[in-house]
């Protein structure tokens, strides 16, 4: 049975018995490649002890200062774009069941970060406490007087 190319937006079919159409049939074999390579890099230099070299100055100075602030805002924004991506791409062209578990992992990772950050604001509670009453409100329970 025919199946669709396993590159994102890609509309063409998939060549008999891979995962990828004539056009872009070197991407898995690349990509894997790649990725084996820096992952092989990245261990030897954790075995040697210098996983610091593999980052430059300035980047890890950027890490560290965006670390120390107080607020997941950029995360959840950064997951939001990814969603959206997801819904974008993959909705239209990718497996249904895969898609609907991506952004299920995606809808969670969010709803955590935004439960943090209020957390880290001492909102929550107040914030817990309002959609509680929303809740409650909208099921008939919080009008009887």
């Amino acid at each position: 049975m025919p199946q669709k190319c396993a590159r994102p937006g890609c509309r063409a079919w998939a060549m008999r018995g891979a995962a990828f159409c004539y056009a872009h049939r070197n991407d898995d074999a690349a990509a894997g490649q790649g990725r084996r390579e820096r992952s092989a890099a990245f261990a030897r230099a954790v075995r040697s002890g210098h996983v610091h070299d593999m980052i430059e100055e300035t980047v890890r100075e950027v890490i560290g200062q965006v670390g120390a602030e107080a607020s997941l805002e950029q995360e959840i924004g950064a997951l939001r774009i990814v969603l959206n991506r997801v819904i974008a791409m993959d909705g239209l062209d990718g497996d249904p069941a895969a898609t609907a578990m991506t952004v299920a992992r995606l809808v969670d990772s969010i709803t955590r970060a935004v439960k943090m950050q209020r957390a880290l604001s001492g909102t929550l509670a107040d914030d817990l406490a309002d959609a509680l009453t929303t809740v409650l409100i909208e099921m008939g329970l919080g009008d009887e007087q």
